[in-house]
């Protein structure tokens, strides 16, 4: 999350996120004005970094195990499931997991890419409407 954040330098960063919120929290109640457009900026990039971390973590599918779920025999049945999955499924569904995988895979790059360029155009206008504000204030002064 402290990457989100574009005030920041890397030797004045918490070391953790709840240290870094705490005292984004202590800003924004000492009213300063750049806290708030922090945390629209992490409010804004949170949610989609989450998302892309999710993706990239659940990304690659496995077969399902087989476990045993009767109690003395249970082993016996999940050898016998075992035995006739590799028989019946297992070689068509591998090639199925590893398409989606891939799937899974290209989606979360996408996100990753999506999220770099959101926080690109965050900062972009952050300095845009910075740069109008003061325009603003010399054409008022």
């Amino acid at each position: 999350m402290n990457e989100l954040v574009s005030s920041s330098t890397p030797s004045d960063m918490p070391s953790s996120p709840a240290i870094h919120l705490q005292k984004l929290q202590a800003r924004l109640l000492a009213g300063d004005p750049s806290a708030r457009q922090e945390l629209e900026r992490l409010a804004l990039l949170s949610n989609l970094q989450a998302l892309t971390e999710e993706a990239t973590q659940a990304g690659a599918l496995r077969e399902h195990r087989f476990a045993p779920s009767l109690p003395l025999i249970g082993r016996a049945v999940a050898a016998l499931r075992t035995a006739l999955f590799a028989i019946s499924a297992r070689w068509p569904l591998r090639v199925l997991i590893a398409q989606q995988t891939q799937v899974n895979q290209a989606t979360a790059r996408a996100l990753a890419e999506s999220l770099k360029l959101n926080q690109h155009l965050l900062a972009r206008i952050e300095a845009l409407e910075a740069r109008m504000a003061e325009l603003e204030r010399e054409r008022h002064g």
